[in-house]
């Protein structure tokens, strides 16, 4: 009697170890990575799509597209009628030595000038005239220059910030003219928020390279603003898939919270190119909402400065929508 009775309590001892959350513990964290924001950032697609107009004609652009048996794609429209930016095959073979799997999505930071393709791929960037036959393909050692991404209309000046002020520089000398000199890390100009997993993804993500500025048609002006978010509460994001040192990476942002007496807010600047100077606008402040730039709104980026009549007198810009 006695060893039936341990027979079953070591049976029960057994089936206690072997209980479902134990077993499937495994199964369900694999499970899990199968949803991370990383394992479905490719599994999105379309979500909305960007037209990238062609500075010489206002009836041409063409933008990225994802289709599920194609792969990525560049369609461009002209007269409101669609077709490849570019022959993938043609592609494939100037860059013979770099396979190109449609599926994964392959070209990165892409842009085009009517002629000439960029793109980077495997990070490495590439420069492919594409009006030929055979494309022809160069390996760009060059890395982009931030003056670049924030280059006036005409082409003759940019501006950049560094230690969180902003400076206009001139495009073909690159000299710089230093506008400003109170901007801090609570009171930085021009610069967005970036998302969380930005931070996670990019461990050396310089903030003072994404900026928020909008340049007039006449290049005559630029606007932009000075953020003011001391004492702003701040979030932590944690990695909880921890890498193959089993490290764990922690990153903090601005994140006000409802009930916050304290929020995130911008004072709009302007800069008149032509007096190489800015002026804080005495216009009320625009709320800096969670992330990107404090500059938001349906068409804001179009319109902000291409739409309004701006009237300056002594101190005091009014804008008019």
């Amino acid at each position: 009697m006695n060893k039936v009775l341990m027979l079953l309590l070591s049976l029960l001892l057994l089936g206690c170890q072997l209980t479902p959350s134990t077993v499937n513990k495994g199964a369900n964290i694999e499970r899990a990575r199968l949803f991370t924001a990383t394992t479905l950032a490719n599994k999105a697609h379309n979500l909305s799509l960007s037209p990238q107009w062609l500075t010489d004609t206002k009836d041409e652009f063409w933008y990225e597209r994802y289709s599920q048996n194609k792969g990525q794609q560049f369609i461009r429209v002209v007269d409101t009628k669609k077709h490849a930016l570019f022959s993938q095959e043609k592609l494939q073979q100037a860059l013979v030595d770099v396979p190109l799997n449609w599926q994964d999505k392959p070209l990165h930071n892409v842009s085009f000038d009517g002629k000439a393709l960029s793109f980077s791929v495997e990070q490495q960037a590439y420069d492919c005239a594409i009006d030929t036959t055979p494309y022809r393909c160069t390996l760009n050692d060059t890395p982009p220059e931030r003056s670049e991404r924030y280059l006036s209309p005409n082409g003759k000046h940019f501006v950049k910030v560094e230690h969180y002020n902003l400076s206009l520089c001139r495009a073909d000398t690159e000299s710089c003219q230093q506008l400003t000199r109170d901007g801090t890390e609570n009171t930085p100009y021009a610069l967005k928020h970036p998302y969380p997993e930005t931070l996670l993804a990019a461990k050396n993500f310089d903030s003072q390279q994404h900026l928020q500025v909008y340049w007039s048609d006449d290049s005559q002006y630029l606007i932009s603003y000075k953020l003011f978010r001391a004492g702003v509460n701040k979030l932590t994001l944690t990695d909880s898939t921890a890498g193959d040192d089993f490290s764990v990476d922690t990153v903090s942002y601005y994140y006000p919270q409802a009930g916050d007496e304290t929020l995130p807010m911008a004072q709009l600047y302007l800069i008149d190119v032509a007096k190489q100077q800015g002026t804080l606008l005495a216009a009320p402040k625009v709320m800096q909402t969670y992330y990107g730039g404090a500059l938001w709104g349906n068409g804001i980026t179009t319109r902000f400065i291409t739409m309004i009549d701006v009237v300056a007198t002594a101190n005091t810009i009014y804008a008019k929508l």
